[in-house]
This record gives C-alpha cells, structure tokens and sequence, in this order.
C-alpha cells in the first residue's frame, strides 16, 4: 500500500482513485509512444518537433482559466466524464490512423492539441471534486495517495511504454491508453451523483461571480496561497530546465546508455512515491505550516548534486538529487493542495485551482526554451548548475512568507 489513509472507508475515492491511476500509467505510456510517433512514423524535422511540443502545453495557457469557470459551472465530476470520454475517442482515433497508416503530422497535431485540452479541463476538476468525497480531517491522506500514485505511475509508465512500442508498435500504445481513459469513464460513473458540497463556506473577501479573473483574485489577496503559486511557477521552469537538458547531459555529455538513463530517471520520479508515503508523519513530526516551506529550502538542497553527476559511482548523483527534489516538491504540492481546498469558498474552487495552475503549468515552455538557449551559450553541465540553483531559490518564496512562523497550515 502506497499510503495509510482513512480515506479507504469512502468507496467513491477509491473508485475515483482507481480510475485516475490508471488512466495516469496509460498518459505516461503515450509519452514515450508519441516521439516515436513523430520521429520514426511521420519523419517529423526538428521544427515540426518543436511546433508539436508547444502545442502540447498550448492548452496550459489558453484554456486553464477558463476551464475553472467551466468546472465550476457544470460540475467537477462530470466536466472529469466528458473529458476522458474525449480523449478516450482522441487516443483510440491515432491508434486506428496509426494502424491504417493514414495518420497525417497535421492530423496528429490537432489529435494532440484537442488532448491537451481534455486534459487540462479533467486536471482542473479532479482536485475540486476531491472534497466533495473525502471528509476534510482526510483531505491530506487523499491528496497524498493521488499525488503518490501519479509519482507511481511515472515510474511505471515510461518503461512499460517502450515495451510496448517495441512489441506491438505505436498504436498499441495509444489504444492501451484509450482503453485506460474507458476504465477511468466506468469508476466515474459508479460514483454516487448525489455528493453536495462539503467544504465550509467562507467569505469570498469581496470577490464575487464567476469571471476569469475571479479565482486569481482570490489566490492573489491569500499570502500563502499566492506563496504557494509563485514558488510552483518558478520552480517548475527549472525543473524542466533539469528534465530537458539533464536527459541531453546523460546522453550526449555523459554517453550513458538509455538503459542507465532510464534507471535515473525512474529513480528521480520514485522520489515522489517515498513524499506521497511520509507526507503525513513528516507534517506531524514537524507540522504541516513548517514543513511545507523546509522541504523546498533546506530538504530540497541534494537536488545541487544534479550537476555534479559523472562516471562511475558519481553516476548515481543524479538519481540522488532528483529524488530529493521530488520528494521535497510532493510533500510541500500536497499540503498547499489540502490549504487551498480547504479556503476556497464553495462554488469557487474551481476557479481557484484553475487560476494557481495557470501560473504553474504556464511556465513550463519558458522551462525549455531558457534551458536551450543557456545550453546553446554556456553549456549543458552549466545550465544544470543555474537550474538546481534557480530550483532551490525557487523555495525563498516560501520561506518569506507567513508559512515562516506557523507550525501547522490554518486548514489543517
């Protein structure tokens, strides 16, 4: 068991989580299935690459915000419904184009763009509708299991999808990640409809309607939800600086074989697993408001052995610090996740989530395109350098904030 939770009293949780982590196994799956994709099936060139990664995390910028109003209008778990219903359809029409060999890269960039928008509109849901099922002296532990498994799953699903690919080929693995979305539609739907709202209303402090800019109002005038906010988007741009040119720096710099690139990989990602496993007992031997901010300062400093990587037993340096980043950000993600949950005023979570996701996720394409650049000028072990310190810096927003002197989040 990943986690001890009492939230394995709530049938509907589970089934929600069920559904959620495997269809997060099958997304992770189509990472690896869809450079190939690209690659080896459509002989994509460098530009096309680059115009099918931006559109990718075009969806992150364009529709977040507004997703928040949708969630909160139509529903969290039936906005979750139709868009994995969407991107079951999506994943199951590039695996038949894939199979007939009549898929086109402009077909497979407006596949892509439509999933990243399914997927932005089910990612802003999911945590809204988690309170409506999860008591909120559960929220921690239900957070954490989620947060956990999506950890699990990126351990799992990377190497499953190259398996696959090389067995049955790309379309395989789009159809497995179709028939993962059917299983998520199921769980939903056994879902009780009947859930009400059981988060405690509270004054919206003079913010009022459903307007875009609602939620960011709100998350701003909160100095720990703004707190929050500012320290994800920062710290996300060097993360994937790290992911991005870390991989280049293993390869190319390094010449490890893929096999021990992966092995690295896996062991930063199973980092997030050993956060979503001690969330609870770190935040009850330190308190969940003091360990919210330590992790990203002090627990978050062997991420500075990144570019210290080399042969031999130096090799394992990177998997240490990515580890120790991931399972830092998964403890401090899943208490901000419970604080805003808990503040949010009802009808507005949506918006709220959708509003703190815009920042995070937003600045993801900065991630890549800074690391490129720095890489092209300075060189690749130095922009790891100025990404693991840029990373740990990223926890000063944290630290210079009221989370400083609490011992425990007020929602807690």
């Amino acid at each position: 068991m990943l986690v001890t939770v009492d939230a394995h009293r709530d049938r509907d949780f589970w089934l929600l989580w069920a559904g959620q982590g495997l269809s997060m196994v099958g997304s992770e799956v189509v990472i690896v299935a869809a450079p190939f994709v690209a690659v080896i099936v459509l002989h994509a060139s460098a530009l096309q690459i680059g115009i099918l990664s931006a559109v990718q995390t075009l969806a992150f910028l364009l529709i977040t915000l507004p997703a928040g109003i949708v969630v909160d209008r139509v529903g969290a778990r039936r906005t979750m419904w139709w868009a994995n219903l969407a991107r079951t359809g999506l994943a199951g029409t590039t695996a038949l184009l894939l199979a007939s060999r009549h898929l086109t890269f402009s077909t497979f960039v407006i596949l892509t763009a439509v999933a990243g928008c399914s997927a932005v509109l089910f990612e802003v849901a999911y945590p809204t509708f988690v309170p409506q099922i999860v008591d909120a002296k559960r929220l921690t532990g239900a957070n954490s299991r989620l947060t956990g498994t999506q950890s699990m799953a990126q351990v799992l699903g990377p190497p499953s999808g190259g398996v696959l690919v090389g067995a049955v080929g790309p379309a395989g693995a789009f159809l497995v990640d179709s028939l993962s979305f059917v299983v998520s539609l199921i769980t939903l739907g056994l879902i009780r409809k009947d859930h009400g709202d059981n988060r405690i209303e509270q004054s919206t402090a003079g913010v009022r309607g459903r307007s875009v800019v609602a939620g960011m109002t709100f998350v701003w005038r909160d100095r720990i939800l703004r707190a929050g906010m500012l320290w994800s988007g920062c710290a996300n741009i060097f993360v994937v600086m790290v992911e991005t040119m870390g991989v280049l720096f293993l390869l190319r710099e390094l010449r490890f074989s893929a096999g021990v690139v992966g092995a690295l990989l896996a062991a930063g990602a199973a980092g997030g697993v050993v956060g979503a496993v001690l969330v609870r007992r770190v935040n009850r031997l330190l308190g969940s408001g003091r360990a919210t901010w330590l992790m990203m300062t002090a627990f978050s400093l062997p991420g500075l052995l990144i570019p210290l990587t080399g042969h031999g037993p130096r090799a394992v340096l990177f998997g240490i610090g990515s580890a120790s980043w991931a399972m830092s950000a998964t403890i401090t993600s899943v208490n901000l996740l419970t604080y805003r949950q808990g503040v949010a005023p009802g009808g507005m979570l949506g918006q709220v989530n959708a509003a703190v996701r815009w920042v995070t996720w937003g600045t993801l394409p900065a991630g890549g395109v800074l690391g490129g650049l720095l890489a092209s000028s300075v060189g690749v072990r130095k922009t790891l350098w100025i990404a693991v310190v840029g990373g740990c810096c990223s926890g000063l927003w944290l630290l210079f904030s009221p989370l400083r002197t609490m011992r425990e989040l007020p929602a807690s």
